[in-house]
């Protein structure tokens, strides 16, 4: 059964019964409806579309003629078929009346007692109807056919299989300078430069079915310029060539545009290849695509090939130095100026000035491009100047600049933290007479064996600066104990009792040493180094070769002599005292005397009048003589 929507114009439902009956004898299914005026109609075409109207020619509300204005107006391509209730001897009533529904626009006219006629009619008009369709389709497709190769800008030439133009668009004359009236009719070839005229045989064109190339074709005027042409044969419907149809583009800007392209292309590669920058290309996963000589050198790499055989991390101490990088380029798109250290193929360091954008080419992997700049003689200069500027110039240890910004950073942190820190201060015995007997060579030496001594004795956090000619000052962070720093501190005197090797001797020195702590003795900067700057004083005061804290009830170390020279380092333990001190003279007034003198009057373990009076009586010239004496004793 084949589906029908079927509208009915009928006032009588008996009728309308018989018309779907019949439908359905004939092999359809009927979807039907039946309206008997002129508003349902209207409102029944509006609502649907429909295969097929019948209607009766006569009714009580509504005309066949009525009927096909509403179906007319609204330009519907329906099928409408007449039925009359008319006998057979009412013939001439019944032509007329068929004639004037086939003016309206009906299909056709049958007879309701012949019913056996519907189903075919309804058929034929739909074959009909569905021919119409299709030819107005076919209609508008030439239409706007021929619209668009009218007004396309691309020249369109259609000739006969001898060459000859049938048909040339606007476009395609305008291009050649001529008026598409002027080229109908000629043949093609006069489209080409003279020595490019030759045409395709006929029977070429079979085997040909279509061809693309690019050439010059000539103006009317004589001028060639290039083009691209594609050509199609056209065939009948036995496969049998008839006509050819060529689409022409003129490709002037497109050459030019290439021109210009491999022209700045060319300046590309050669600013490329001799800038003196290091230029690259890479995928963001950290394949090296391109590069040139001078990235090469920077990386210290033979060539390009040896930097494209690697990958971008190859050239990073630190993973964490690449992700940063690539993280930054993700987030901003771009890199300027940023500073970078690279590892050379020999394992050395590189610093690079890099400028790096992110780029996404049509969907594919993200590419970085980017260029370097070799800074590592600039950095290394200005990380020399920054060193020197915050380290001693003889032992390479951190100076007075440096120590107050680690011992502000300590005191912070172990406010917070509700630690504490020691800060001891050392200071050389008789290095003046080791300056005058061996040379300021000699001193100079001694002193950075005494930093290396001194660094080998205390932890990586530790930090021992050299604060003055032969004062040096160590910030211990971790030690938060009285016992922790004394087991320091013998630790310290205990590298430093060693003999040093001078011009070829051994000399043994001795070091006095100061302890201040945090927070018992002071809780800023200035109150610590006053305070561990009075307990070296009170060390040196009592016998040199020992260690004293600040505060006076701390445990103090006795004086230690120095091997081999104890009798002489006893006997002058007051020779280098300070005009201040308890063993010289009392009166002075300076504090670090003040502090120390009960103490150092209960280590001399003497009374001091016989000792001073005896001390006073030495003159300027007995004093040198025993700091002589006492080093010619240390060296062997």
């Amino acid at each position: 059964m084949t589906p029908l929507r079927v509208l009915i114009l009928e006032d009588s439902a008996v009728d309308a019964a018989l018309l779907v009956r019949a439908l359905r004898d004939g092999g359809y299914e009927p979807a039907w409806e039946r309206v008997e005026t002129a508003a349902a109609l209207a409102a029944a075409v509006d609502r649907q579309p429909w295969d097929v109207i019948l209607a009766a020619n006569v009714m009580a509300r509504l005309t066949v003629s009525d009927a096909l204005a509403v179906v007319r107006g609204r330009e519907l391509d329906v099928p409408v078929l007449v039925l009359s209730r008319q006998r057979g001897e009412q013939t001439a009533i019944v032509a007329i009346e068929a004639v004037e529904a086939m003016r309206a626009g009906a299909q056709d006219y049958l007879l309701m007692r012949d019913l056996s006629r519907l189903a075919p009619a309804v058929e034929r008009e739909l074959r009909a109807a569905a021919g119409r369709a299709a030819h107005h389709r076919a209609e508008s497709a030439l239409r706007r056919l021929v619209k668009a190769v009218e007004t396309v800008g691309i020249g369109i030439t259609v000739t006969d299989v001898q060459g000859r133009i049938v048909y040339t668009n606007p476009a395609e004359a305008r291009m050649h300078g001529y008026t598409a009236e002027e080229l109908v009719g000629m043949r093609a070839q006069v489209l080409a430069p003279p020595a490019a005229r030759q045409g395709v045989a006929p029977e070429r064109l079979a085997a040909l079915k279509g061809w693309r190339r690019e050439s010059f074709n000539m103006r009317k005027d004589g001028s060639l310029f290039p083009v691209q042409l594609v050509s199609d044969v056209v065939s009948d419907a036995s496969g049998t060539p008839v006509g050819i149809v060529t689409c022409c583009v003129d490709i002037s800007e497109r050459r030019q545009a290439e021109a210009a392209q491999r022209a700045s292309e060319a300046r590309y590669r050669k600013l490329f290849e001799r800038n003196l920058a290091g230029v690259y290309r890479a995928t963001a996963e950290g394949a090296i695509l391109e590069c040139n000589d001078a990235l090469a050198r920077i990386l210290g790499c033979s060539g390009g090939d040896e930097v494209r055989s690697l990958r971008v991390a190859d050239f990073y101490f630190r993973k964490r130095d690449l992700k940063r990088v690539m993280d930054d380029l993700y987030r901003l798109g771009t890199l300027a100026s940023h500073e970078i250290e690279l590892r050379r193929r020999d394992g050395s360091p590189a610093w690079v000035l890099a400028n790096a954008s992110l780029l996404q080419e049509g969907g594919g992997p993200a590419i970085v491009e980017g260029t370097l700049v070799d800074i590592t003689h600039r950095k290394l200069a200005r990380l020399q100047l920054e060193f020197q500027a915050h380290h001693d110039a003889l032992t390479g240890l951190p100076n007075r600049a440096l120590l107050e910004q680690r011992l502000a950073a300590a005191l912070r942190h172990a406010e917070r933290g509700g630690g504490g820190l020691a800060l001891l201060y050392l200071d050389v015995d008789r290095l003046k007479a080791i300056n005058d007997t061996l040379g300021h060579d000699a001193g100079d030496a001694l002193l950075r064996g005494l930093g290396e001594r001194l660094t080998h004795s205390l932890r990586r956090e530790d930090t021992v600066a050299r604060v003055g000619g032969d004062e040096f000052v160590m910030l211990l962070p971790a030690v938060r104990t009285r016992q922790e720093a004394t087991g320091v501190a013998q630790k310290i005197l205990k590298a430093l009792a060693a003999r040093f090797q001078l011009e070829g001797r051994e000399i043994q020195v001795t070091s006095s040493l100061g302890i201040a702590l945090y927070p018992e003795d002071g809780r800023d900067a200035a109150t610590l180094r006053r305070q561990a700057d009075a307990a070296l004083y009170r060390a040196k005061q009592l016998g040199r070769n020992t260690y004293r804290f600040s505060s006076p009830d701390a445990p103090d170390a006795a004086p230690e002599a120095a091997p081999e020279a104890a009798p002489e380092a006893a006997q002058d333990s007051g020779a280098d005292a300070a005009p201040g001190s308890a063993a010289g003279h009392q009166g002075s007034g300076r504090g670090p005397a003040q502090a120390c003198a009960p103490d150092a009057a209960q280590g001399s373990g003497q009374g001091a009048g016989g000792t001073s009076a005896s001390r006073r009586e030495l003159d300027l010239e007995l004093r040198r003589a025993l700091e002589r004496r006492e080093l010619l004793t240390l060296i062997r």
